[in-house]
């Protein structure tokens, strides 16, 4: 895939790609408690309501009011350009977040190579690039 100029990370970071912050809307849930992502929505007690904060192409920063357990393998469905996408992530790492008094967690999450996300690729790709192209515009206008 010939990634979009400005995905790749060029100051040396430890980072191989550049995260980008978003506020996506997804659900979360533990890969197995086997539950399908198309019925996802009609099962709230077992797919959470959550934010992506923020995305790379090899992972995604969720946000939950509750913490999910660190090793935890998550399928997180959301939409992006029009089309919903369910993909694999593990839970590498959770920090606690204060917000206007209110607790939540943040999930850094990564990837889990497979055909989910080999689908959803693309589409994340596209979408970073579009904000890179933003970033590099808001730059400039500095």
């Amino acid at each position: 895939m010939i990634l979009p100029e400005g995905l790749k990370e060029s100051d040396g970071s430890r980072r191989r790609f550049r995260r980008f912050q978003v506020t996506i809307p997804a659900l979360a849930w533990p890969e197995c408690l086997d539950l399908d992502a198309e019925d996802a929505h009609e099962h709230p007690m077992i797919a959470r309501s959550v934010f992506i904060e923020n995305m790379s192409l090899t992972g995604i920063l969720i946000v939950a009011p509750t913490p999910f357990y660190l090793g935890t393998r998550l399928i997180v469905k959301f939409p992006l350009g029009g089309v919903d996408f369910a993909v694999q992530a593990d839970i590498r790492h959770i920090i606690k977040m204060d917000s206007a008094g209110a607790c939540y967690y943040g999930h850094g999450s990564q990837f889990v190579r497979s055909e989910l996300i080999a689908d959803a690729l693309p589409a994340i790709a596209a979408h970073l690039g579009g904000l890179s192209k933003n970033v590099r515009i808001l730059e400039m206008a500095r």
